[in-house]
């Protein structure tokens, strides 16, 4: 079945939430196409504002380049080695070039998408589906649910996603790099990282809890947190006691949409 890219990134994107920022929208003003700054990645009708381009025009200029822009440079690299991992034919520069959105065009219609060359969450997952699936089976021979839900629920599927609340998070895992330094800031927006690490936590869940829903709190919470939470008698909401904000957490709320996630969506 044909599906398009009608819904915008809505997770932790390397955009503000009202849809500005390093990427590209299509949009009609006075029944005449234009395309401005959005939550989506695809090629721009101009060469100078292509995704992806503007930290290297930043750098160039002598000024400063921020989070948001470098993660959107990395979204691009990290939809560019899944296009690659495909056998097509792509560039690895971290900009959304010509050769990027024949690519892209190409995988989309492989995976029975629409061929619009635009990159949101319906092509990401799509792209990313067999990479989910493959690492799960290695890690501990897992069952893929969980790991494609926790993908869904922490970065959306948005390959540059940036965490809203700690903006250590980063990537499709929100990797909290303080807490995991042996992963580099490029690292943890690479995909096939991003998959195995999800996919690691959950596997060390496992051999600790034996219990896959307790593997899937232990993402969220860490396995000492987890281990609280049980203690606890696995209340619906719950406050780690290190979060100095004060603020609940709805455990089992989070554990049953992680790995529901996959039916919500349509995925088999």
């Amino acid at each position: 079945m044909k599906m398009t890219e009608s819904e915008a990134y809505r997770g932790r994107g390397a955009w503000p939430t009202k849809g500005t920022g390093g990427t590209i929208k299509r949009t009609t003003v006075k029944r005449v196409p234009v395309y401005k700054p959005g939550p989506y990645y695809m090629l721009s009708d101009n060469d100078a504002n292509r995704v992806g381009l503007r930290p290297f025009l930043l750098q160039y200029a002598g000024q400063k380049v921020d989070l948001n822009e470098m993660a959107v440079y990395h979204g691009v690299l990290g939809i560019q080695a899944l296009l690659v991992g495909r056998g097509l034919e792509c560039p690895m520069n971290g900009v959304f070039t010509s050769e990027t959105d024949i690519a892209v065009r190409l995988a989309q219609k492989q995976l029975g998408l629409t061929a619009d060359g635009i990159v949101g969450k319906n092509t990401m997952r799509a792209l990313l589906l067999p990479l989910i699936k493959r690492t799960a089976a290695e890690a501990s021979g897992q069952d893929w649910h969980a790991v494609y839900g926790i993908l869904a629920n922490e970065g959306a599927f948005d390959p540059g996603a940036v965490g809203v609340l700690d903006p250590n998070d980063v990537g499709l895992a929100q990797i909290n790099l303080p807490s995991h330094p042996n992963v580099s800031f490029s690292d943890a927006f690479c995909p096939s990282t991003a998959v195995k690490f999800v996919a690691g936590l959950i596997a060390q869940g496992l051999s600790v809890f034996h219990d896959e829903r307790d593997a899937v709190a232990s993402y969220n919470l860490g396995v000492g947190g987890t281990k609280m939470w049980i203690n606890a008698g696995r209340p619906e909401s719950w406050t780690p006691p290190w979060d100095t904000t004060g603020r609940a957490r709805n455990v089992r709320t989070y554990i049953d949409r992680i790995l529901t996630q996959a039916d919500k969506d349509g995925v088999k």
